[in-house]
């Protein structure tokens, strides 16, 4: 089977860091002394304080893609309206698009200025579909793993990037009969 198909995932990561600064107060309370009768002397002066902030944060990116999938599978049919398919085969990136934002040593980059691929990339996928037939379609719930072949960047980029995906969806097929 072949066709134009749109896939997108969503990318989920968790970020949890400390970062450290030390500035100097020029009024800090450096030292109390109690005299026997009660009173108290506070003596304040310049001092360097440590501030160690614990920082968490979730960041969702993005990818969205048009490819025309070739692949091969079996149908097994269940009763007379359901059947059960399995599929593997390859997937070839006709255009692409990607939102969020990557880390890239210390600097964020937007990943639509980041040098990925808009077309022209092949993975190879596998899924399994749960469908209801009608004559002259099927519709149902499909679980879906790829893994990319070839690099998601461009040559000549900074970086090089494979992805690999895992998802469920629902599926909605056009019969030919």
């Amino acid at each position: 089977q072949t066709g134009i198909r749109y896939a997108q995932w969503t990318d989920a990561r968790r970020l949890a860091y400390e970062e450290t600064s030390t500035q100097t107060v020029p009024d800090l309370l450096l030292r109390q002394i109690v005299y026997p009768d009660g009173n108290v002397e506070n003596i304040y002066g310049p001092g360097e304080v440590t501030v160690i902030r614990s920082i968490e944060a979730e960041q969702y990116n993005r990818y969205r893609w048009l490819e025309l999938p070739v692949e091969t599978g079996l149908a097994l049919p269940f009763g007379k309206h359901w059947q059960l398919d399995i599929t593997a085969g390859l997937a070839f990136g006709l255009a692409t698009a990607q939102s969020g934002t990557a880390s890239i040593g210390a600097a964020t980059h937007a990943l639509e200025d980041l040098p990925y691929r808009k077309s022209g990339t092949l993975s190879a996928t596998a899924s399994l579909e749960w469908l209801y037939r009608a004559p002259h379609w099927a519709a149902g719930i499909g679980l879906q793993g790829r893994t990319g072949l070839n690099s998601t960047t461009t040559s000549g980029a900074a970086f090089s990037e494979k992805r690999q995906a895992a998802g469920l969806g629902l599926v909605v097929r056009r019969t030919l009969r």
